[in-house]
C-alpha cells in the first residue's frame, strides 16, 4: 500500500480502537468525572456511526422495497474490502473505513419514478431524524431527574449527537 493508504488505516486504527479503550479506561479510574465521561460519549458517537450506518443503509431498502424499486447491494465504508457476502437478498460489502455507505436501486421508469426514488432517498435522514428525537428525549428525561451524568445520559447524548451528524450528511 502506498504512504497515504497506510496513513489511513492507521488513522481508523486510532479512531475505532485506540480513543474507544481509552475513553473506557479513563471512565473507570474516573467514573464520577464530567471529562472521561465527555470522552466516552466521544467515543460512543464515533462508534455508533458503523450500526446507524447499516440502519440508514436498511431504510433506504425497505423504503425502496415497500415501493416497487429494486435494492441490489449494499456497501459499507470505503477503502479496502474487509467482508462481503450474501444477505436478506442483497449483496453486502463492508470496507476498511466503515464511514458512509451506499445502497444501489434501480426499478422500471414507470408512473411516480421519481416520486418514488426521492421517498427512498429521503429514508435514511428520516431514520435518523426520529432516531434523534427519540435519543433527546430519553436525554431531557435523564436530565430533568437528575441523572444527567450517568452512563446512561452519556450514551443517549451520543446517540442524539450521532444521528444529527448522519442526518444532515445524510441530506
Amino acid at each position: 500500500p502506498t504512504c497515504v493508504t497506510k496513513e489511513n488505516q492507521r488513522s481508523a486504527v486510532y479512531l475505532y480502537v485506540l480513543l474507544p479503550v481509552t475513553a473506557g479506561v479513563l471512565y473507570l479510574a474516573h467514573p464520577s468525572s464530567s471529562w472521561s465521561g465527555r470522552l466516552l460519549g466521544m467515543a460512543f458517537v464515533v462508534l455508533a456511526f458503523i450500526p446507524l450506518t447499516v440502519f440508514h443503509e436498511m431504510a433506504h431498502t425497505v423504503v425502496a422495497r415497500g415501493l416497487g424499486l429494486k435494492a441490489f447491494s449494499i456497501t459499507i465504508g470505503f477503502g479496502r474490502r474487509l467482508l462481503s457476502g450474501s444477505a436478506l437478498g442483497l449483496r453486502w460489502d463492508v470496507r476498511l473505513f466503515p464511514l458512509g455507505g451506499v445502497t444501489r436501486i434501480s426499478g422500471p421508469p414507470t408512473s411516480n419514478f421519481r416520486l418514488r426514488l426521492w421517498l427512498t432517498y429521503l429514508a435514511g435522514p428520516a431514520l435518523h431524524a426520529i432516531l434523534a428525537a427519540m435519543a433527546w428525549s430519553t436525554w431531557l428525561a435523564l436530565a430533568s431527574t437528575g441523572s444527567g451524568d450517568t452512563l446512561m445520559a452519556f450514551v443517549a447524548s451520543g446517540l442524539f449527537y450521532s444521528n444529527m451528524i448522519l442526518l444532515v450528511v445524510g441530506l
